[in-house]
């Protein structure tokens, strides 16, 4: 987790870590491409902003629709519950993945989304 590389080790704690983006993270197109790249040195085929019927997905695997947002505050973990329950529908996919920096507090809203099947996973 130290190599700076996004971690497919999903902790469940980490969900309600302070924590804000570093600048060198930039914006949610440069969490994209380290998502990405992880999945490449984990031997996953992806598709980067695909266009669906229902409007463009962040990042698709064969088994998986990965909503990414900058930052996971209230606000965007619903948006990308929305999103990644409806593009993983329309694609067929059964695993929905939100990606971000959390914030603290949001322990409810993040149970709530999990209970649902939805995993968060947070950038390290």
């Amino acid at each position: 987790m130290g190599n700076g590389r996004f971690s497919m080790r999903r902790d469940k704690d980490a969900a309600v870590i302070p924590m804000t983006p570093p600048p060198s993270m930039g914006n949610e197109q440069a969490l994209e491409e380290r998502l990405c790249r992880t999945l490449d040195d984990n031997g996953i085929r992806w598709d980067r902003q695909l266009r669906t019927e229902a409007g463009i997905a962040d990042v698709v695997t064969d088994e998986a629709v990965y909503e990414v947002k900058l930052v996971l505050d209230r606000s965007s973990l619903f948006k990308a519950y929305g999103q990644v329950t409806v593009y993983a529908e329309v694609l067929g996919r059964k695993r929905r993945v939100i990606v971000g920096y959390p914030v603290r507090g949001l322990d409810a809203v993040v149970e709530a989304i999990e209970r649902q099947g939805v995993e968060i996973n947070v950038v390290p």
